[in-house]
C-alpha cells in the first residue's frame, strides 16, 4: 500500500467468476491495482484487501436465479470432442457429449456451432465452485416421460406398446 504498509488479497477475494490459481493469472509482481480494504487488524498488523468487492457479484445473482430442474435456454460458445461450452445467464457451463441428446447419433459436439441456442435441464447448481450442470438428454427424457404419463391417463386399458407408439407420434 505504501513503502511501510503491506496488504494481502486472498485468492478468494480476487474474482467472483474465477477461483484459486485461475484468479491470479494476468497479475504480475509490482503491478499497480485497485482494491478495497476488507479488514484491518491493528494488533496483528494485517490489512486484508479485495479486488472483487469493487464490483457487483453478478455470479451469485445468476446462480441464485438458476434452480435444479429448471429448463433454460443456453447459447453455444465453443465445442470440443468431449462436449459443448455454453453461456447460461451470463455464466459459462459445459454440456458433456453424452448429455447433448438421448439419441447417440445426436451426441456429436461437431453438430453444434458458436451462437446456436439450445434448451437444457439444470441438473445441478454448485454455488461454492460456481458450476452449473446441464443436460439436453435429461430434458428430452422428462418430456418423453410426461407424454407417456398423459397418454396412459387418457387411455386406461391400453398396452404399453400402444402408449409408446402414441408417445413417439406426439414427440415427432
Amino acid at each position: 500500500l505504501t513503502d511501510e504498509i503491506d496488504g494481502m488479497i486472498h485468492l478468494s477475494d480476487i474474482s467472483w467468476e474465477k477461483t484459486g490459481e485461475d484468479a491470479i493469472q494476468g497479475f504480475e509482481k509490482g503491478q499497480e491495482i485497485e482494491a478495497k480494504i476488507i479488514d484491518a487488524d491493528i494488533e496483528k498488523e494485517r490489512i486484508s484487501l479485495g479486488i472483487k468487492q469493487l464490483s457487483e457479484d453478478n455470479v451469485s445473482q445468476a446462480l441464485a436465479s438458476l434452480k435444479k430442474g429448471d429448463i433454460v435456454k443456453v447459447i453455444v460458445k465453443d465445442t470440443d470432442e468431449k462436449g459443448v461450452t455454453v453461456d447460461v445467464e451470463g455464466l459459462t457451463a459445459y454440456i458433456k457429449k453424452a448429455d447433448l441428446s438421448k439419441e447417440k447419433s445426436e451426441q456429436n459436439p461437431a453438430n453444434y456451432k458458436e451462437g446456436d441456442v439450445l434448451e437444457a435441464k439444470i441438473t445441478s447448481v454448485d454455488k461454492k465452485n460456481v458450476k452449473v450442470g446441464l443436460s439436453v438428454k435429461a430434458m428430452e427424457l422428462d418430456e418423453e416421460k410426461k407424454v407417456l404419463e398423459e397418454y396412459s391417463n387418457q387411455s386406461s386399458g391400453s398396452s404399453l406398446g400402444d402408449a409408446l407408439g402414441e408417445a413417439l407420434k406426439k414427440a415427432n
